[in-house]
Formats: C-alpha cells, structure tokens, sequence
C-alpha cells in the first residue's frame, strides 16, 4: 500500500558504513522542486538527519534518491556505538538501551531518537551537544574521552549533522547510487 503523505528516499551514508544507502521516510516538501523533509531519525547518513530539508532525484531504478541538504533542522544529530567491537550483540543491545534511557532521563524524554544496527542516533539542540556527551560519559565504565577519535567513556560519537553546516550542500555517494541498478537490500532499513 502507497502513502502519498510519505516516501521511502535512499540518502548516501557516510565513509565506512556497511551500506552505500539508507532508507528513509520522507515527506513531500515541494514536488515540482523534488524536495522532501526527512522525517526519520538517520544513523549512518552524511550530513541529513530529521527534518532537513533535500532534494531529490530518481535513480535508474526509479527509486528516489537525495542528492542535496537544501534546509538543515534546527536540531543535532549525534550517533552512539559501543567502543567494545567484541560485544555480543545482546550486551550492546543492552548498553544502548540504557544510554537512551539515561539520556532521555537527563536530557528530556522527548528527544527524537532511533536505534538499531548497534547504534543510538539522537537528536538534541545543538546548545546540548556537551550536556549529551556528559551523559553518555556518565553511562560509562570507563572515563577515557578522546576528542579527536570521538570517544567518551565506552562510547564512539559521530556528529550527523548540525544546524550550522552549510547549505546548499551536495552528497557525496549520491551520483553513485543514481547510476547504479540498486539491490532492494542494499539500504539499511
């Protein structure tokens, strides 16, 4: 069943991710312009996060693809994973659900987040970037922070994207996945 209200668009993730491409929900913005406002919360994008506004173009397999950030949201979007790589999914599954938990307990239970595929993206006003690091430090074992390898505590951090990152801004990744016949399997949700 189609939802004129929503669309699933395909953004570029960034460097390193283990897709070239997540799905997404997006709402039609301005159709004859190919804009849309993403309305999920992204965990491996580059640079497009909840209600930013992109536009998009169709890929050869008539998907819809984003290519450009147009309008940022006034929010940040910051990604969580667990330091520990040897985690068993349970124990990381469990570690997330307990920095969501402290976090919204600390920062606010009305902060829009998404977790899955052993990360925790959340998005808070970029005023509370440090307040968000504090807490994920404080739901941490160890006290190590590492700014220039965005650790603190048992926790990597990756920035998804900032209010105040320039606009307009093309996406890198976005002309190979126009070109390329896409797998169905190839975005991440």
């Amino acid at each position: 069943m189609s939802n004129p209200d929503r669309a699933n668009i395909l953004v570029p993730t960034a460097e390193g991710a283990p897709y070239p491409g997540e799905g997404v929900w997006a709402e039609p913005h301005d159709l004859p312009s190919g804009l849309y406002r993403v309305a999920s919360v992204t965990w491996l994008t580059d640079g497009v996060s909840l209600w930013d506004i992109v536009r998009c173009d169709v890929a050869r397999d008539g998907g819809l693809v984003a290519v450009e950030v147009v309008e940022r949201a006034p929010h940040a979007t910051v990604a969580f994973g667990l330091t520990d790589a040897a985690a068993p999914d349970e124990v990381v599954t469990r570690r997330l659900v307990e920095l969501d938990a402290a976090i919204r307990n600390q920062l606010g239970p009305s902060l829009p987040a998404e977790g899955g595929l052993g990360l925790l993206a959340v998005c808070v006003p970029p005023d509370r970037l440090g307040d968000l690091l504090e807490v994920a430090l404080a739901c941490s074992t160890s006290r190590d922070c590492d700014d220039q390898e965005r650790i603190v505590g048992d926790w990597f951090w990756h920035l998804v994207t900032h209010p105040d990152w320039a606009t307009p801004e093309v996406l890198r990744g976005s002309r190979q996945l126009l070109d390329r016949d896409l797998d169905p399997h190839a975005s991440c949700r």
